[in-house]
């Protein structure tokens, strides 16, 4: 069947922000449904197969697409942790389905790229696109999106570089990063979620990688937000060490396949997302006026 014709997505993880922008985007063209999360909690077991069949068998899969959002993004978690929910728990959904004629789209990085890396967070990715490589689309169709680095809707992860300057901003404190030669691409999740339905129209399948071709020095990120809301003295670039294999070079290529979607541009989508939770919190720099 082509993607676009079925007319139900059954989303696991429900609270991830990413889950936020597909209701957001989906919600009056499928019957969306949102599982809880005390339903897929106990999935990543060795022995769980036929409890998520049992849960399944209740849609028309072949007219559904199953989205994984869960996942853990904090690479200081416990690896067990992070191999079960980004890893076992989609490679068990995927098991179990198997046959059923569901699109099951799951999500990883684009740091997958890096073959190898210290990252547990990584590896449980690069572990999991491996696994899929091995699955025939034309016994279980899948998509796996690569997904670089993600903002929007409810506040900055704490441990992450938005969240870390989210920080310091509402606190007025010095934030310490590395040299920030790194290269990132920052997209909203809203943006995300527009390239998956151009991904679903085009009848898309395989390892995806949401790319926009709009690479930048996390140093040049963080300088712009640290002048949009005139706070230069409270950044402090080069104070510490790159702890995990890193990407240099700026050769990120725009997925033809997203040739349509507009993304954001990097500085300004970002600057507009933190001032607006910076007023919503009511901080200090809800007075600023920005340049």
């Amino acid at each position: 069947m082509i993607h676009s014709e079925k007319d139900n997505i059954i989303i696991i993880g429900g609270r991830s922000r990413l889950a936020l922008a597909l209701i957001k985007l989906f919600s009056e063209d499928y019957s969306l449904s949102v599982p809880e999360r005390e339903t897929y909690a106990s999935w990543s077991g060795e022995s769980d197969l036929k409890e998520i069949k049992a849960f399944f068998s209740k849609y028309n899969l072949d007219r559904s697409i199953v989205v994984i959002s869960s996942g853990v993004l904090n690479s200081k978690a416990a690896e067990d942790e992070i191999t079960a929910v980004n890893f076992s728990l989609p490679k068990n959904i995927m098991e179990a389905l198997k046959g059923s004629g569901a699109l099951i789209i799951t999500c990883g990085t684009i740091m997958e790229n890096l073959k190898e890396t210290s990252n547990p967070y990584v590896r449980s990715k690069i572990a999991l696109s491996n696994y899929l490589k091995g699955i025939d689309q034309n016994e279980q169709p899948w998509m796996h999106l690569r997904l670089h680095t993600l903002y929007g809707f409810k506040e900055p992860s704490p441990f992450m570089f938005l969240g870390l300057i989210y920080d310091s901003l509402k606190t007025q404190s010095v934030f310490e990063m590395s040299s920030g030669l790194q290269y990132r691409e920052y997209h909203h999740f809203d943006d995300v979620a527009q390239s998956l339905k151009a991904l679903i129209d085009r009848n898309q399948s395989g390892i995806q990688e949401i790319t926009a071709g709009n690479g930048i020095r996390l140093r040049d990120l963080a300088l712009g937000i640290y002048k949009y809301f005139q706070q230069e003295d409270l950044l402090a670039i080069g104070a510490v060490e790159i702890e995990h294999q890193e990407k240099f070079t700026n050769d990120y290529i725009r997925n033809p396949h997203l040739k349509d979607v507009a993304f954001k541009e990097p500085i300004k989508g970002v600057n507009n997302y933190l001032d607006a939770l910076l007023k919503k919190k009511g901080n200090v720099l809800e007075q600023t006026k920005h340049n």
